[in-house]
């Protein structure tokens, strides 16, 4: 009479130890906004003399943010995501840095001109993410309102942040880089100097999924395929 009693409870641990490894998405107001940051903010190798960061913001952004906004009507939330929602972001910031600390920015249209951006899939195939150039006018009135909270922020920095926008859905509805798959962005940026800047930021994101914990109580990072502590690999 004991054994359905010790394989049910060796069902139970079963099913908790996979629930553990397997991929859980966050619901969105449980997000922190920090961790996301984290996430979609990379810097480019330039060497000394060189400042170059990066920062992708997909629409789950905004989501995460507005799900914990008290003082924002429902009414301005509806209408300012209705706007962003077709889009994701890119802002990057580029500068020379003198001998004497004195920073050289680049203007937006200097990195635009110098600018490759790529998306490669779990596959390996690969497309050209490119800017639009003739953006919604309301997207452009919500980033003129971004602009003073970047300058209030990081100075001098953060006016020298340039915003530029990507489509983020195909004709049929397709989502082009969703950031719950895995993929990667790869960011290539021009210097004054003639020489090429390379910086990638790895899909999915790690802050939109529950931690999956590893035998050890570690917590495992969501692009990781096994735990590098006990080899298990890891459910999808």
């Amino acid at each position: 009479m004991k054994k359905p009693a010790i394989i049910t409870s060796a069902l139970l641990i079963f099913i908790a130890t996979s629930a553990a490894f397997a991929l859980e998405r966050k619901t969105i107001d449980k997000v922190s906004t920090d961790e996301f940051i984290k996430d979609t903010q990379i810097t480019s190798p330039g060497g000394p003399g060189q400042m170059n960061l990066i920062w992708w913001i997909p629409f789950e952004f905004w989501e995460s943010i507005y799900a914990n906004d008290k003082n924002t009507s429902e009414a301005d939330k509806e209408k300012t995501m209705k706007v962003l929602k077709p889009y994701s972001l890119v802002a990057i910031c580029q500068a020379e840095i003198s001998d004497f600390g004195a920073f050289k920015f680049y203007s937006k249209e200097e990195i635009l001109n110098r600018l490759n951006i790529t998306l490669e899939d779990a596959n390996g195939n690969t497309c050209k993410l490119i800017p639009l150039k003739d953006v919604d006018p309301d997207i452009n009135v919500l980033l003129a309102m971004f602009k003073p909270i970047f300058s209030a922020a990081a100075g001098n920095m953060g006016e020298n942040f340039h915003f530029y926008v990507l489509k983020d859905y195909e004709p049929n509805d397709k989502r082009i880089v969703d950031p719950y798959r895995f993929g990667k962005i790869k960011f290539q940026l021009g210097k004054r100097s003639g020489g090429i800047l390379e910086a990638r930021l790895d899909l999915p994101l790690n802050s939109l999924y529950v931690p999956r914990i590893c035998p050890n109580g570690k917590p495992a990072h969501v692009s990781w395929k096994y735990c590098p502590w006990t080899g298990k690999k890891f459910e999808e």
